[in-house]
This record gives C-alpha cells, sequence and structure tokens, in this order.
C-alpha cells in the first residue's frame, strides 16, 4: 500500500504550520520521507525528516520513540487522540537533532 494513500499528509502538514512552520513546507519540496516502519532505521540524508509510520499500540510508539531519541537524530512521536495536532495514525518522527535546534532558534527568535 502507498503510505500516501492512507493519510492527506500535505493536509496534515498544513495544519500543523503553526506548531511546525516549516514542516508544511519542507513537505511540499520533497524534503519529508513518508515511510512504513520496518524495524529498520535510516539515514536521513538530504531529507529533512523522516515520518515512520508504525503498527503499533500507541504507548509502544512512544516508548519506541524515547529508545530512540538520543545521538544525532531526535525522536518525536504521534498517533490519534495525542493532542490537537495529533496524527491520524501512529508514527515515529526522524529529526537532524542540529538542525532542528537551528529551526526551533530561529522560529523563537521570530516570534
Amino acid at each position: 500500500m502507498d503510505v500516501h494513500q492512507s493519510v492527506d499528509w500535505q493536509e496534515y502538514f498544513k495544519s500543523i504550520r503553526s506548531e511546525c512552520p516549516w514542516s508544511y513546507s519542507a513537505y511540499q519540496q520533497g524534503l519529508i520521507d513518508i515511510v512504513y516502519y520496518d524495524g529498520l532505521i535510516w539515514e536521513l540524508a538530504h531529507y529533512h525528516a523522516r515520518v515512520y509510520i508504525v503498527n503499533a499500540p500507541n504507548l509502544s510508539v512512544e516508548a519506541l520513540a524515547k529508545s530512540l531519541d538520543h545521538g544525532h537524530d531526535e525522536w518525536l512521536f504521534s498517533y490519534p487522540g495525542y493532542g490537537p495536532l495529533a496524527t491520524p495514525v501512529p508514527i515515529l518522527i526522524q529529526q537532524d537533532r542540529a538542525k532542528l535546534r537551528r529551526l526551533r532558534e530561529k522560529s523563537y527568535a521570530s516570534a
């Protein structure tokens, strides 16, 4: 199944611009990779982020993100019902920690 058929990712990234202003633009530019999680973690390469759709219970996704969140990459998670900006499916989000910090600092400075 195509990962883009299960969720309207363009609409999702558009809807979270208030919290993550760069994500919609990055998605439109093809800089967010969306894949199904099969236990393998890949380098981000040129991507700004990778979204792994996870077929697991919500709390397992949260625990997995916390166990991966060290080193070069920052790991976030979301699942249905996890706050007002929750994703419609359980996901892990992999981002370059230093790049994300710079984006956050830039965002806070312009606010």
